[in-house]
């Protein structure tokens, strides 16, 4: 038996590896506890603490050659040009000591993006909660991503998710957040746009969200789990 952490994984492995369908089981991932909505307060302290002086959208991802960063920043610099209000773009990890941040920087000041792009390196495990929920949006940029962890994470915290169509996103987010073509940067550009100025939309797929993240717990996807091993053995 072969769990898979979404569908669209499972569809592949079962097209790539010649896998009885029958022998490949659908376990999608928990979100972990900690992932929760946090106070106002504890998201304007660690705000202050990072130098976060305006509404800001949170990429998380780093240089991962499953994320079109490119895509990110070229949207990120439409939306700043169609609206002059002050919004930052905060990209947490560990970044600048990945060989490939030399690229995305010059293609952040390519942009004239230098003065909102905020690289504030790794967050603590146990602040990662206050970052996503200080943040207005959770931009994920995927071309590929099999379990739509980042996605999860976000919506437990009750912030909104832009995400592209790609591998598990649509399935995780399901109708919870904004899910785009892929490559499409003016379907990003609107979506940033709605949500980084429609107070309602947020709203709304706020309480979305955090309702889809329920149904992602751990004691749930344990019982599965556990389920499939005693008909594994038995």
């Amino acid at each position: 038996m072969v769990f898979a952490a979404s569908q669209a994984t499972r569809d592949e492995l079962v097209a790539r590896h010649a896998l009885d369908p029958d022998q490949v089981a659908l376990v999608p991932p928990g979100v972990s506890a900690r992932f929760a909505p946090v106070s106002p307060a504890e998201c304007a302290g660690l705000c202050k603490h990072h130098g976060l002086d305006a509404p800001f959208v949170l990429y998380r991802a780093g240089h991962d050659l499953r994320m079109d960063t490119s895509l990110l920043l070229h949207a990120f610099a439409r939306l700043r040009k169609k609206r002059k209000d002050r919004v930052l773009l905060v990209c947490e990890g560990d970044l600048e000591a990945d060989p490939a941040h030399a690229a995305f920087q010059s293609l952040v000041e390519e942009l004239r993006l230098g003065k909102v792009v905020r690289f504030i390196g790794e967050v603590p495990v146990e602040h990662e909660a206050r970052l996503v929920g200080a943040a207005r949006v959770v931009a994920i940029p995927a071309r590929a991503d099999g379990a739509g962890a980042a996605a999860l994470e976000a919506m437990a915290c009750g912030t909104p998710v832009i995400s592209s169509k790609a591998g598990s996103l649509p399935e995780v987010v399901g109708g919870a957040g904004l899910v785009v073509p892929e490559a499409d940067v003016e379907a990003w550009v609107r979506a940033l746009t709605s949500l980084q100025h429609d107070p309602t939309a947020r709203s709304v797929l706020r309480a979305q969200g955090l309702e889809r993240a329920k149904s992602f717990d751990w004691a749930t996807i344990a019982a599965t789990q556990v389920r499939l091993y005693r008909e594994v053995l038995a």
